[in-house]
């Protein structure tokens, strides 16, 4: 489990805090368009509701498009995996028991890897 400096289990706004500063700095750019801002990248935020609520953006002609896609955690599995693609220099974290591509960033084995742990963390707090 993830654990801070002082050993105490990290909240669940920390660990927040932590996985969207990991899909920012894994965010996906347009190298050739040379932008700052980046192409796609995704950011998690739990509710009151108990839903996780994941945002897809994606530059489109210089409009960021914001995409929301909702997940009911309970009784989702929260032991999550992830693949990554050499080919197309990207990684994914795959969508809890459907095994399908989910969030998406360039390719970073070790960071997804971290991101799949943490969002799963996430989940099994949510759930409590």
């Amino acid at each position: 489990m993830m654990i801070d400096d002082s050993d105490k289990q990290v909240s669940g706004q920390e660990l927040q805090a932590y996985l969207n500063s990991l899909l920012r700095a894994n965010a996906i750019y347009d190298e050739a368009a040379r932008n700052e801002q980046p192409t796609l990248h995704f950011s998690v935020k739990a509710n009151q509701a108990g839903d996780l609520v994941v945002t897809r953006k994606t530059l489109e002609a210089d409009k960021m498009v914001l995409e929301n896609n909702t997940l009911k955690v309970y009784g989702v599995g929260y032991s999550l995996r992830s693949e990554c693609s050499r080919s197309e220099q990207r990684c994914w974290v795959l969508f809890p028991n459907k095994n399908t591509r989910w969030m998406e960033i360039s390719y970073a084995p070790k960071a997804v890897k971290e991101l799949a742990t943490g969002i799963g963390l996430l989940i099994k707090e949510m759930q409590q």
